[in-house]
């Protein structure tokens, strides 16, 4: 009998076991419904502030390449809204091209990217559910071509969990089906913010971001430069970097040679009675042209340091890569580097003295007020030059 008895418990023990076990497997399961459909005050405050975060980005190119459209349409004598993209005017369609290779298209890659994942953990952050004005949805209607079969998935499984509207469903499969038929119906309105708030927000966020931790480890990543580089080798990735200082300043500069066409009067865009123009420019230079400078300076120290400077003369070319350390940024490490390897170079005859004067003359702030005369022999190239190597 005892022994019957010591089975009868040791089965007993078993059973409780294996419904501990099962109860522990289940557990993650469960944690992950709660966090997705119940979240506490600080989880949906995060949340809510990056879907705002996500639109705005999504926002950004669109509200920029709006604000440079109404300037060209400012100039033409009927107002209206050329598309800037089949203009007949080579300049002006390049520069929109480029702003969207380089800058839309990556954003909205990252962006889409974003939202899937932050879907996939939470659920989508819809309005309704959340209880905020923010239509993040427009972000997944902005999908590149390689991601639409993720969303339209996730999109139907958001729908019927109710996570997501009616309207924000059909209205994202509406674009990603080439907006053929109807468009959608909104049963509410929706806030889409003014161009002022989008562009005033988005330069805040630049400003962070040059301040943030990815700042820092773009700081201290190393660029690899190969060894043995042949003569063709080294002029193709000097005109390169030469490119890549130039084109987003060209193409600020395109649109400001617009306003001050319409104004007949030189206008600095940076310092416009129009808020939007003055944060769509600033927005250029600090999203764009400050990180490509940074990215520049980078690169050019560690060929020179390589090399030696890649100067005109010494590779025989007519690229001027000296202006690449002219434009480097206001940050110690980097102008501190480029003084000393500017005065080593010089000192070795690998730079001439002009170049010498040039780049210090920026790097002191441009305060003698003259900058040394550049001498007529510089090709700088033509603004359509620089957007079609750009774009390449």
């Amino acid at each position: 009998m005892r022994l019957d008895y010591s089975f009868k418990n040791a089965d007993c023990a078993e059973l409780i076991l294996f419904s501990f076990l099962l109860l522990f497997c289940f557990q993650p399961a469960q944690a992950q419904k709660v966090n997705r459909d119940t979240l506490n005050r600080q989880a949906l405050s995060q949340l809510i502030e990056t879907s705002k975060e996500l639109y705005y980005k999504d926002q950004e190119f669109r509200r920029l390449s709006s604000v440079f459209q109404q300037l060209n349409s400012d100039c033409t004598t009927n107002n209206l809204l050329p598309f800037p993209y089949t203009t007949n005017n080579d300049t002006i369609r390049l520069a929109f091209r480029l702003l969207w290779k380089d800058f839309a298209l990556p954003q909205d890659i990252e962006n889409t990217k974003r939202l899937i994942k932050i879907t996939k953990k939470y659920g989508f952050p819809g309005m309704k559910r959340l209880g905020h004005d923010i239509p993040v949805f427009l972000v997944f209607v902005h999908t590149p071509k390689e991601y639409e079969g993720r969303v339209r998935k996730l999109i139907e499984k958001e729908y019927k969990a109710g996570r997501i509207s009616k309207y924000g469903r059909d209205y994202v499969i509406w674009n990603l089906n080439g907006r053929g038929g109807s468009l959608p119906n909104s049963s509410h309105s929706i806030n889409s913010r003014s161009g002022v708030d989008i562009l005033r927000d988005n330069l805040i966020y630049a400003l962070t971001q040059l301040s943030s931790s990815d700042l820092e480890k773009e700081l201290h990543n190393n660029v690899q430069i190969k060894q043995n580089l042949s003569r063709e080798e080294l002029i193709a990735d000097v005109l390169r970097i030469y490119v890549n200082d130039q084109k987003y300043r060209r193409m600020a500069g395109v649109f400001r040679r617009i306003i001050n066409k319409c104004k007949g009067v030189k206008i600095n865009p940076y310092n416009s009675d129009d808020a939007e123009t003055r944060l769509a420019y600033w927005l250029v230079r600090e999203d764009l042209i400050e990180k490509q400078d940074l990215k520049n300076t980078k690169q050019l120290i560690a060929l020179t340091k390589q090399y030696g400077f890649p100067s005109m003369k010494r590779l025989g070319t007519d690229i001027p890569i000296f202006m690449v350390f002219a434009h480097t940024p206001y940050i110690y490490k980097y102008s501190h580097a480029v003084r000393k390897l500017i005065k080593r170079e010089y000192q070795a005859d690998r730079i001439s003295k002009f170049a010498r004067d040039y780049i210090l003359w920026h790097l002191d702030g441009q305060r003698t007020g003259v900058p040394p005369d550049i001498p007529d022999t510089i090709n700088h190239r033509t603004d359509i030059e620089i957007f079609r190597a750009a774009l390449k």
